[in-house]
């Protein structure tokens, strides 16, 4: 999450495509430690896509599993 809630951070910012140093940068300033594996593999995971059909994609998911886990 710390790295999503970053990067959604310096775009709304202003910052239309950050980098890895970028979010590196934003998180070791309120000394917060980055695992560069992990951020890699988040920044491949947006690289190239819409911030807004992101978030579209992860409001639909987010509602299939919080209604999901209320079945019994």
């Amino acid at each position: 999450m710390k790295y999503v809630s970053t990067y959604l951070m310096l775009v709304m910012g202003g910052n239309d495509s950050p980098s890895a140093a970028d979010v590196t940068a934003a998180l070791e300033k309120v000394g917060v430690d980055v695992d560069a594996a992990d951020l890699k593999r988040f920044l491949a995971g947006v690289e190239g896509k819409d911030l807004a059909e992101l978030m579209a994609a992860g409001k639909a998911v987010g509602v299939r599993v919080r209604f999901g886990s209320l079945r019994a």
